[in-house]
């Protein structure tokens, strides 16, 4: 059989070609199989009754799907190597379609891996969860990275997402230990120092803030890898002082709160906070799924009879109450816009802490007016009226109007009360319930 030397690339052949493919198609074989173990003993630890996500099975079908074509791919090549008499043209084409099929296999197997579930369990829904959960992996690795952010309004899964990644740290061991600090409203460093002391098993002796800090210092940084986790931060918190030695390699933060000027403060850049949103009107599918998951026994899903499932579709409440009845009478109750106590202090009491955390009364007056317009308001628009009621001073320029009227705005963003999105803001709806109950309680008041 002749060769031509000045196109070896389309006229390769014999037994050398041979087994540079099939050795391509092994490392291929190899690495799906790699993956799809791992994945199986990701779900055994995570399992403990808990049902895998729809899109776990897809993946691994995926997976399988290309593990098979790699597979026939390789027995075709065997047999070239077995039969020899093929005519050399037949032979360097057939030899250029595989190289062909293999290139483009590798190519899917790279996309497949992008495309791997990052979350399991059907515990967690959600699109934005597992986009989250890839984006903090990804900052936990970067060297570059101290601080890691996680904002949102009240209840809205901060806490949920942050415990995550302790487990799925602790799971993996890409850290030598991660430590779980809540720190909460009202906190004072020599409180938090002794949380952290408390963690990591020292004793700090004394009131000497400088000798706790340096011994806090010395044993965060003898772990060498380590991630601590402040959860439910409401003010800056000088971490030298505390005894936090960021900047050190291998020492990560991790930090929940729901205001974001807060992060600022503690020099956090603004690519490394992750946002947490409630699901969007256009995710209801998401909503639906963890609503059945909150209803339903465990971890697995309930059903509903149809009509049940109508009116269930619009009640924003997860009790496993079953009676039709029931279900009419929580319906009414909430288009009409009464507040039970639980859902009083279960949300709202809970959504009314950023508006307390409000210090200038012009801030929250701006808030609870804003309250009364509709949703998807430009900017300008919002400033133009808050002028109008008299709550921004109008007898100014407009570049003076307009400056002060995006500083309170962005304060208003900043407490998680309200929403951007361009040039437009919005304000969830249970928010602006909040607001619609505080201004019912200051007429009272009055």
């Amino acid at each position: 059989m002749k060769f031509h030397q000045n196109n070896e690339t389309d006229h390769e052949a014999g037994n050398g070609t041979l087994t540079t493919l099939q050795s391509k198609l092994d490392v291929i074989i190899s690495d799906l199989t790699s993956k799809e173990e791992d994945i199986h003993i990701r779900l055994q630890l995570q399992s403990h009754g808990k049902k895998r996500k729809r899109e776990v099975d897809d993946w691994l079908n995926g997976l399988q799907d290309m593990k098979q074509r790699a597979i026939d791919i390789k027995n075709s090549l065997n047999q070239f190597g077995s039969s020899y008499v093929q005519e050399e043209e037949i032979y360097l084409a057939d030899i250029s379609e595989k190289r062909k099929q293999i290139k483009w296999l590798t190519k899917e197997v790279e996309k497949h891996e992008k495309e791997k579930p990052s979350v399991l369990s059907n515990e967690f829904v959600g699109r934005e969860f597992g986009k989250n959960v890839r984006k903090i992996r990804k900052l936990l690795k970067d060297d570059r990275v101290s601080i890691v952010a996680i904002h949102g309004i009240g209840g809205v899964g901060k806490t949920f997402l942050a415990t995550y990644m302790q487990s799925e740290i602790k799971r993996n061991k890409t850290f030598n230990d991660v430590l779980w600090v809540t720190v909460s409203y009202g906190f004072t460093i020599f409180k938090l120092q002794n949380l952290i002391a408390e963690k990591i098993k020292v004793e700090l002796y004394g009131d000497d803030e400088r000798k706790r800090t340096k011994i806090l210092a010395r044993e965060l940084e003898k772990r060498k890898k380590i991630v601590v986790i402040l959860d439910d931060v409401w003010t800056y918190i000088d971490l030298k002082k505390v005894g936090i030695p960021l900047g050190v390699k291998g020492i990560k933060l991790i930090i929940t709160s729901r205001l974001k000027h807060v992060f600022e403060q503690m020099d956090c850049q603004p690519i490394n906070m992750i946002s947490v949103n409630p699901f969007p009107h256009y995710f209801c599918d998401e909503a639906w799924e963890l609503f059945l998951l909150k209803h339903g026994q465990g971890w697995t899903p309930s059903t509903l009879s149809p009509e049940v499932e109508n009116i269930a579709r619009d009640v924003c409440d997860c009790s496993r109450k079953t009676d039709i009845h029931w279900w009419r009478y929580v319906l009414n109750k909430l288009e009409t816009l009464e507040m039970g106590v639980e859902m009083q202090e279960e949300v709202l009491s809970v959504l009314r802490r950023s508006y307390d955390n409000l210090i200038e009364k012009d801030g929250q007056k701006c808030f609870l007016y804003s309250a009364l317009l509709p949703n998807d308001l430009e900017k300008d628009d919002l400033i133009m009226k808050l002028v109008d009621m008299g709550l921004l001073n109008g007898k100014r320029s407009l570049k003076e109007i307009f400056d002060e009227g995006n500083v309170m705005l962005d304060k208003l963003i900043n407490h998680s009360l309200l929403s951007a999105n361009y040039l437009t803001v919005t304000m969830h709806g249970l928010v602006r319930k909040m607001a619609y109950n505080t201004n019912v309680k200051r007429k009272i008041r009055k």
